[in-house]
């Protein structure tokens, strides 16, 4: 598994095999990372792909001092169940 930045695309994308299984699409705004949702192809689900990748993302963008806006509800979730990245929401 190896996780990537596609900023040409505007997501970070779970590989596996050489093939994108999952992704985080993004946008930015004055400054701020907007998460917007989280997909995970039906064949890779319930299998830790998204918890790993929201981990990668939120490290991220806590590593590269900035702050998100979080509109994807399952990214909004695992927050609340990880506290310990509640201060880079706006």
């Amino acid at each position: 598994m190896e996780i990537i930045n596609n900023k040409q695309a505007f997501k970070f994308e779970v590989i596996v095999n050489q093939l994108p299984i999952a992704y985080i699409q993004y946008r930015w705004l004055k400054g701020d990372i907007v998460l917007l949702s989280t997909v995970t192809h039906k064949d890779y689900r319930n299998q830790g792909y998204a918890k790993a990748l929201a981990h990668y993302v939120l490290d991220y963008i806590n590593g590269h001092g900035m702050n998100t806006l979080v509109y994807c509800p399952f990214l909004v979730q695992f927050i609340e169940n990880n506290p310990a990245y509640a201060h880079l929401m706006r």
